[in-house]
């Protein structure tokens, strides 16, 4: 699980967020007529004792093999995820 529980998650998808709102305005500038395009990122995150999350890195070219069998069911529901995201936009994958 989670360091700090559901509220560690929280914080850690705020975060995320963040990042994304902030940069979503240089993208959408450098890159015209790709809103609604998908992009697979993978942002390393981590908690300190205090519970606050600190952004190690965003990887644009995430390595999609799994090393564990962890890893593999949590990239399992991330495939599934993106695949009802896309969907919901009119699209598939």
């Amino acid at each position: 699980g989670v360091p700090g529980g559901a509220g560690g998650m929280a914080r850690m998808e705020a975060v995320v967020g963040e990042v994304l709102q902030k940069a979503a305005p240089a993208v959408l500038a450098e890159h015209p007529g790709t809103l609604g395009a998908v992009e697979l990122l993978r942002f390393d995150l981590m908690l300190d004792r205090a519970g606050r999350p600190w952004l190690i890195e965003v990887n644009a070219s995430p390595n999609l093999r799994p090393k564990s069998p962890g890893q593999a069911r949590m990239l399992r529901r991330v495939a599934r995820g993106i695949r009802a995201a896309l969907r919901a936009m009119g699209g598939e994958l």
